[in-house]
């Protein structure tokens, strides 16, 4: 199916409880299809150790609670086309907001969903500051995408706040930023 056809039949809404075991695959499939690079140490076998646990019960139900019972200016959103869920973004509203994470079925790359789930982002987010994100420094795909939506580098994200994976390596990450007053 082209990225056209997707598009019609996509809708970008607030996560359900519900959603939280097709999320957890939607974020493994995403997290090994990202994230492995044998310059930064990061292996297959470290995604698969982060999300071992994914259809355990209590971990649906975690997920289920934070989807429930979202933190303070938590917004949780889902790209579906009919019952599946193909995208899901994170961001929480604030000064300054920030995108925490938008990932995408990597089987349908490049067909309009993340551009979608951005601009319904935008309508949670507060106009006044801008938003900022962290990225894979490795991840270029990704930081295309982001530099198309008119985000510019912001520097190295510090180390306390890097994902550590069960290895001990850590994902090495840089800030991105989105002024909207520069960048609408």
């Amino acid at each position: 199916m082209t990225g056209a056809r997707l598009l019609e039949r996509l809708v970008v809404v607030p996560a359900i409880p519900s959603d939280a075991p097709h999320i957890s695959e939607l974020l493994y499939r995403a997290w090994l299809a990202t994230y492995p690079n044998e310059a930064a140490g990061i292996t297959e076998e470290d995604i698969h150790l982060r999300f071992r646990n994914r259809t355990a019960p209590d971990q649906i139900r975690k997920r289920e609670d934070i989807i429930k019972n979202p933190g303070p200016g938590m917004v949780k959103l889902v790209a579906r086309i009919g019952k599946g869920i193909v995208g899901v973004a994170y961001l929480t509203v604030g000064s300054p907001n920030e995108l925490v994470a938008l990932y995408v079925d990597p089987r349908i790359h490049r067909s309009g969903i993340g551009t979608a789930l951005w601009k319904r982002c935008q309508d949670y987010l507060n106009p006044r500051f801008g938003t900022l994100l962290s990225v894979a420094t490795y991840n270029h795909k990704a930081i295309s995408f982001y530099k198309k939506h008119g985000f510019i580098e912001g520097g190295n994200e510090p180390p306390e706040k890097a994902i550590v994976l069960s290895s001990g390596n850590r994902i090495p990450a840089m800030l991105m930023i989105c002024d909207p007053r520069v960048n609408p």
